[in-house]
């Protein structure tokens, strides 16, 4: 039983490793066999993040009914079974998700129930990736909000440090903006090379963002 576990969670972690190299249909494989172990072996805690993980990979494999199932199983899983901080980045993950598809309102709906539950958890780290997003969301109509609340993180870990400077510099486009964010995507891309970092640095390396007309910039 024992070893069982352990290659799940192993499951797990291969799955996010292979999903950072862009390697998606080798770790939609692997989360499926993480899904199987998990659900054979009664663990609810990690076949709710079996359900997250396939959720992802289904909207970056541009099957967006499939993938907001996943991401619904995993919200209900974690409700049922008082797993708080899954909870938290689920609704953060279906929030990302809504947005990414056009849904604003729903996306701000379902952030703002990972912001409460990233407060009551008390939880630092949760409330900064749930920050993080909502300025995304705030860009959209109101430029002004989202960097104001930028300007208020204060994160240590690095890959939050370069996504808030890239988020700053695509709220108002100022080239110091930009060469601070490119600055830290290329540290990050040395350290570590995933496919999400090298489409960052790649956006930046070319250039001056077109700001929406309601920046006022």
């Amino acid at each position: 039983m024992g070893d069982r576990v352990g290659i799940c969670y192993t499951l797990g972690n291969l799955g996010n490793a292979l999903d950072e190299l862009g390697r998606i249909d080798e770790a939609l494989a692997c989360f499926r066999q993480y899904y199987d172990l998990a659900l054979s072996l009664g663990d609810k805690l990690n076949l709710s993040r079996a359900f997250s993980n396939l959720g992802k990979i289904f909207e970056k494999k541009g099957q967006p009914a499939q993938a907001l199932d996943q991401y619904d199983k995993a919200i209900t899983l974690a409700r049922e079974q008082g797993l708080g901080q899954e909870l938290c980045e689920f609704l953060h993950l279906k929030a990302g998700f809504l947005h990414r598809t056009g849904k604003t309102a729903s996306a701000d709906e379902f952030n703002r129930q990972a912001w409460d539950l990233a407060q009551h958890l008390n939880s630092p780290g949760l409330m900064l990736m749930v920050r993080i997003q909502k300025s995304e969301l705030l860009a959209e109509t109101d430029p002004g909000a989202a960097l104001a609340l930028l300007g208020k993180l204060d994160p240590l870990d690095e890959s939050d440090r370069a996504e808030i400077a890239y988020l700053t510099y695509r709220a108002d486009g100022k080239e110091a903006r930009r060469q601070k964010a490119l600055e830290l995507y290329r540290e990050l891309c040395r350290l570590a090379p995933c496919v999400k970092n090298k489409e960052r640095l790649a956006e930046l390396e070319q250039g001056p963002v077109s700001l929406p007309d309601n920046c006022g910039a």
